[in-house]
């Protein structure tokens, strides 16, 4: 029988006439069987649900069919999706207990795909038999012949979106598969080399990929998931002390390759979720449309803060063992704040007490273990933004109990959502929650973040003082008197050994404004040329006034103690976030009367680069990669001869002084503001190479963002566009021959990082079919 809940939702939403068949269980049994009534289908049990209101509505089915368990999914269409039914229906399938691997319902407009038989993982379909079994295992299996005893035991189905399995081995070995969708297939790839065992922490090794089906392998963890430990009246608390050591080593490391979650997207989710929950339960739809509006509010006020998190995060995530703790599935991992992980994993504790499967007077030192473990590792304390993140989380999960079919999901839902409200109006009401801990610090305590262990570095031995918060404030006492005031954090956030650091210190000023500056440190003496170019740019028309909306941060004086300079530094969203939104070809023409601003400023460069420079840096690259790939030496050194003669046919360029690194990472964006930043490089040079080097640089991203190198090409178009009509037609010819340097020379970069090697050879053939199309 439907709950009257969901006979309302039925019949509010008549675009989808399936709804009511794929969303009850009898009514579903009952359409199988009058289709098939000799499989005597029963036991319909549904335990996935992804309801879009209006749209479509898809439910994961596991049923009985002579005596074995099969897996379904039935998908609700609109009813003018006829064609769309049409094309799957046709579609070759794997056969099921049913006979047809996929069953249209025409007059509910819906599809039924019985495994291995899915829309969006295609490979599933080798599961089932031998011979698409030996092509899928071969990569991730024993030689010679280990595919022919391995079994697959599931672990996880999302239909149309990831099917997660065991393979057992005939050695006893096992390892994990994990089938994406090509989309989701890019991002778990870069996430999955994006983090490493480290201290306390373990995280499972990909052993194996293949991109052509969209699967990656990894080692087998063997432990206890925490979510089963829980409810173990035995359980000792201090487990989860060590559970908060390795999250916090998972944060504190370099997120190389990791997307970052702009504020904006954490804000336009919630308000989405809220208008989601207004049509499936209307009775609570003026409390979700106000609880969304305030987490809005405060995530809005909160500075951004960019480290690695998992982002999702909870007890079904950790696995036990020993004295380690593994964090598994890093596939939604992202650049963000830390407390989202913790707030996730405490609102999933605080859901199942509501629930009943976790007792109540467990959440509170469960919590406070994991906090305390944490913050002992980590150096950190999070109370500020623990209560907040709660209370998101804890909105985020409303849908749950509709998605899980909970025979009372309306009343459940109702009481997360009250649930969220109290932490986000009152706190948590034990101490463990503010920052009260044995652990906690005076409030005018610095707090020390060193992820990469600078100290050591020998060749740059006074970064042990540049870390010290008594040693700094005295030296920005001597040195920025201007800027008088209280230390309050600082943090290493990048570093290349023997080289270059950058460090962040967070001030209260007399005025008790907190500011931010950022001190940039190099290996081999002060950097007063970049320091005296960034001052002159601000004072000749790139202040943060500025009436054109075009600035630098704002220059605040020099360290020599610790060979460093420091710039206030700006709050914005780097333009690479931007680009593919809404507004991204204005933003592009934006972007070429900055870039053009700057060639205009007429600052004497101490450095020139050439195109002869340019095409020496690119030799030397391609000839690494032919030494590590011999067999496209004689195409790399095709692609060379070619770009020298492209080279050497540009007429003399007006030189100007140049960023020479310009991409998107390098412009920021503060509402109707635009930053220029990192000029370390700025030289005297053909004003095309920058925005031939953005050009370059946007195609690679196209390509490994969207998978289409041309996915951005009208973006592309408009900052040429806009840049010639600035600077003049004769530097088109500059600009694009400046793009393709630049896209070779990503040949070799794809090569440097382990998430990227998949684009190596479409990026060669790339090169060479837009040489071809140059005449």
């Amino acid at each position: 029988m439907l709950l009257p809940a969901d006979a309302s939702l039925i019949e509010r939403d008549r675009k989808l006439p399936g709804l009511a068949t794929v969303l009850a269980p009898e009514a579903f049994l009952a359409a199988l069987r009058l289709l098939f009534p000799e499989a005597e289908p029963k036991a319909a049990q549904p335990v996935y649900v992804r309801y879009k209101p209006g749209t479509s509505c898809l439910v994961g089915y596991q049923l009985e069919v002579g005596g074995e368990r099969v897996f379904l999914y039935a998908r609700a269409h609109r009813f003018d999706a006829q064609d769309k039914l049409r094309k799957a229906h046709q579609r070759a399938s794997i056969p099921g207990p049913f006979g047809p691997g996929r069953i249209v319902l025409t007059q509910k407009a819906s599809l039924i795909s019985v495994f291995p038989n899915d829309s969006k993982l295609k490979a599933l379909a080798l599961l089932a038999d031998e011979h698409g079994q030996k092509r899928l295992f071969r990569p991730f299996t024993p030689e010679p012949a280990g595919w022919r005893n391995t079994s697959v035991h599931t672990l996880r189905y999302k239909p149309e979106r990831r099917y997660v399995c065991q393979l057992r081995f005939s050695d006893g070995a096992s390892a994990v598969l994990k089938f994406y969708t090509a989309a989701g297939y890019q991002a778990a790839s870069n996430n999955a080399a994006a983090f490493e065992s480290r201290g306390p922490l373990r995280i499972a090794r990909r052993i194996g990929h293949s991109a052509r089906h969209c699967i990656l392998a990894f080692e087998w963890l063997p432990g206890q998931l925490l979510s089963e430990a829980l409810s173990d009246p035995d359980l000792k608390f201090e487990r989860l002390a060590t559970v908060g050591a390795a999250l916090a080593c998972l944060h504190n490391q370099i997120f190389t390759g990791l997307v970052p979650l702009a504020r904006e997207a954490e804000a336009s989710s919630l308000l989405a979720l809220a208008e989601w929950l207004s049509f499936v339960c209307p009775h609570l739809a003026r409390r979700a449309n106000s609880l969304s509006r305030k987490l809005v509010t405060r995530l809005m006020q909160k500075l951004p803060v960019k480290r690695p998190t998992h982002g999702d995060f909870y007890a079904k995530q950790i696995l036990l063992a020993d004295d380690t703790v593994a964090i598994l599935d890093l596939d939604e991992a992202v650049l963000a704040d830390p407390a989202a992980d913790v707030g996730l994993f405490i609102a999933h504790l605080e859901r199942d007490a509501l629930r009943g499967t976790l007792a109540p007077d467990r959440v509170e030192p469960i919590s406070q273990m994991l906090i305390e473990g944490y913050c002992r590792a980590a150096r950190d304390l999070l109370a500020g933004h623990i209560a907040l993140y709660t209370a998101a989380a804890l909105f985020r999960l409303a849908p749950d109990p509709f998605r899980h079919r909970e025979p009372d999901w309306p009343e459940r839902t109702e009481a997360l959502l009250e649930r969220a409200e109290q932490i986000l109006d009152h706190g948590f009401s034990q101490s463990v929650f503010v920052s009260q801990s044995p652990i906690s610090r005076p409030p005018s305590a610095v707090e020390v973040f060193d992820p990469f262990g600078v100290t050591g570095d020998e060749r740059m031995p006074f970064l042990a003082q540049a870390l010290n918060p008594d040693e700094v404030e005295r030296q920005l006492a001597h040195n920025l008197a201007h800027l008088a005031g209280q230390l309050r954090a600082l943090r290493v956030t990048r570093y290349k050994p023997g080289r270059r650091c950058l460090i962040e210190y967070d001030l209260e000023t007399e005025a008790s404004e907190m500011i931010t500056l950022v001190g940039k440190v190099r290996a081999r003496g002060l950097d007063e040329k970049t320091y005296c170019l960034l001052r002159s740019l601000w004072n000749d028309g790139f202040e943060a006034s500025s009436a054109d909306g075009i600035s630098v941060p704002e220059p605040v004086g020099m360290i020599p103690a610790f060979n460093m300079w420091l710039q206030r530094k700006v709050s914005g969203v780097p333009a690479t976030e931007l680009l593919a939104k809404a507004g991204g070809r204005a933003l592009m023409r934006r972007i070429a009367a900055a870039i053009h601003k700057l060639h205009q400023a007429g600052i004497a460069p101490h450095r020139r680069h050439t195109m002869a420079d340019e095409l020496r840096i690119l030799r030397a690259r391609l000839t690494l990669v032919a030494q590590m790939r011999p067999h496209w030496a004689a195409r790399l050194e095709r692609l060379l001869d070619r770009y020298e003669q492209l080279g050497g046919a540009l007429p003399s360029p007006g030189l100007r002084g140049i960023h020479r690194d310009f991409y998107a990472d390098q412009v920021l964006i503060a509402g109707e503001r635009l930053y220029l930043i990192d000029l370390d490089l700025y030289c005297e040079g053909d004003p095309g190479l920058d925005v031939g080097n953005f050009l370059g640089h946007l195609t690679e991203q196209s390509w490994r963002s969207f998978g289409d190198p041309e996915a951005l090409a009208d973006r592309a178009g408009a900052l040429e566009e806009s840049f010639v009509a600035l600077a003049g037609e004769e530097r088109r010819a500059a600009v694009r021959t400046y793009a393709m340097l630049t896209l070779a020379r990503h040949i070799y970069l794809s090569t440097q990082f382990p998430e990227r090697r998949y684009l190596t050879e479409p990026l060669l053939e790339l090169c060479e079919q837009r040489l071809s199309r140059v005449r």
